[in-house]
């Protein structure tokens, strides 16, 4: 199906979790198929999700699947909306049974590249270029660090010219939404996931995504860490090589 398809899907499962007034889950990627799609989750939901989602057989409840008729329109669910579930979706590589799987870079936070150099900037490198120019799961804001082959690329991504320039930036995007989320009333005060799609018209509560080409230093990674912690809203995708503070 057309890519978005997909946002489609997740956007409207997105509206059935606000209608029903369930939690969203924490979901840590999708497996996308020909046939539908499957959401895994870090552990089994306590509520079934809403139709026409359902929980497959013999998965423990880890998954939510949706199951797609063979003809479907490009966005079978209504036009897809500012307030998506999953914009922080990437490419990580092929499913068991022959389709794409995605992470969620908003759920896993900050994450790091480990391995040969060449072949860690390889997957950066290819990670930004999809980051750029995707419109496979929803709006972001995008950070880009050491990047320069990308700057001429309308779209979403703001180029620095370094790893040091572009946590200024990211810092200044996490202090302006937590303040925002601290003058809401403390009802009101759910987590960002959560305002984004209650709120879909509201930029403020758009994901920020930072992708670096430079490896982040120990007191980089923990400003990194604390930056991408509760709310939530904020994740970083970068070169492994400083530990990471606290495991």
């Amino acid at each position: 199906q057309p890519p978005t398809a997909l946002r489609a899907a997740l956007s409207g499962l997105g509206s059935g979790l606000v209608a029903a007034g369930q939690p969203i889950p924490d979901v840590t990627g999708v497996c996308v198929y020909r046939s539908g799609l499957e959401l895994l989750l870090a552990s089994p939901s306590s509520e079934p999700p809403p139709a026409p989602f359902g929980v497959p057989g013999g998965r423990q409840g880890m998954a939510w699947r949706l199951e797609l008729p063979r003809h479907v329109p490009s966005e079978p669910y209504g036009p897809a909306q500012a307030g998506d579930l999953l914009p922080g979706l990437l490419t990580a590589g092929i499913a068991a049974d022959g389709g794409y799987a995605l992470i969620d870079l908003e759920h896993l936070r900050v994450t790091t590249v480990d391995g040969p150099a060449d072949l860690a900037d390889l997957v950066l490198s290819t990670a930004a270029a999809e980051l750029t120019t995707s419109q496979l799961a929803g709006w972001y804001d995008l950070i880009l660090a050491g990047f320069p082959e990308l700057a001429a690329v309308d779209g979403r991504a703001t180029s620095c010219a370094s790893l040091a320039e572009a946590l200024d930036l990211l810092a200044s995007k996490a202090v302006g939404m937590r303040r925002r989320l601290d003058s809401l009333d403390y009802a009101d005060r759910a987590d960002i996931r959560r305002r984004r799609l209650i709120d879909p018209g509201d930029e403020d509560w758009a994901l920020t995504l930072l992708v670096s080409r430079t490896a982040p230093t120990p007191e980089q990674m923990a400003m990194l860490a604390d930056l991408a912690s509760d709310p939530g809203g904020i994740a970083a995708l970068v070169p492994g090589g400083a530990e990471p503070p606290d495991g």
